[in-house]
């Protein structure tokens, strides 16, 4: 979002402590189910786009716990911050100043990385497909496995789909036969990268190192090598696969 959005988010909602806004009453209903739902007698509150925090601050104050707001406009992220101090908050609320996920420029290395190599992109989800056409006329093919239940479709700047009832390891070699010793396949792995909001909920909840799915499966079979790994705070992983390199 532009700087010039941000200012104007920043003037329009300036006397509203809930930004939207909502109305009082929606706010006390919200708390009171989420209060009636919780169980035990403490628990983890995370906001992401927390604004002022306000929101975030009543649910703390009514379900008890720690709280977590995660906010990339700094005005709004030091309102929240001083907020926090007056209810007396403080020790139990952090506010990270941050985007949640930055997918454009994921999206661009990505395509520095791919613009001059053939790309495919093995059973994507929308997002993905997305996150590489918008604005980037990125080309790839899309390979749909016959492990993936999705409909096989066309999607993208000028991009091919192929599915067949290969599996994987087999529609990830053939593509590399046909496509050539440059071609690549982009993976999309399971699981959430590390960062400020994992570390954070690290403090209570037990770590789980996500695996690499398909990709490890197919680096392992000797079907593709790792070329490339991207990796998004707190958010998404790909793997870029190569062939693998000729003895």
């Amino acid at each position: 979002m532009s700087e010039a959005r941000w200012r104007f988010t920043t003037i329009a909602h300036a006397s509203h402590r809930i930004l939207g806004p909502l109305a009082t009453e929606t706010v006390e209903r919200a708390l009171t189910r989420a209060a009636e739902m919780r169980e035990g007698s403490s628990g983890l509150i995370l906001d992401v786009g927390c604004g002022k925090g306000e929101l975030l601050l009543r649910a703390l104050q009514l379900l008890g716990g720690e709280a977590l707001g995660v906010e990339p406009n700094s005005a709004f992220a030091a309102a929240a911050r001083e907020r926090a101090c007056e209810l007396g908050l403080a020790a139990h609320v952090t506010i990270e100043e941050r985007r949640w996920q930055d997918l454009p420029a994921l999206a661009r290395r990505i395509h520095a990385d791919t613009a001059h190599e053939p790309l495919a992109l093995l059973d994507p989800d929308e997002t993905t497909i997305a996150m590489l056409d918008h604005g980037l006329a990125t080309r790839f093919t899309v390979l749909r496995s016959a492990a993936d239940a999705r409909e096989a479709h066309t999607v993208g700047r000028g991009s091919d789909a192929l599915s067949d009832s290969m599996s994987t390891p087999q529609l990830v070699a053939g593509w590399f036969h046909t496509a050539g010793p440059a071609a690549r396949v982009l993976i999309l792995l399971p699981g959430h990268a590390p960062g400020a909001v994992s570390d954070w909920l690290g403090r209570f909840l037990p770590a789980t190192a996500p695996g690499d799915g398909p990709a490890a499966a197919l680096t392992a079979a000797g079907v593709a090598a790792l070329v490339q790994r991207y990796e998004l705070p707190q958010g998404r992983r790909y793997a870029l696969l190569g062939p693998p390199a000729q003895n």
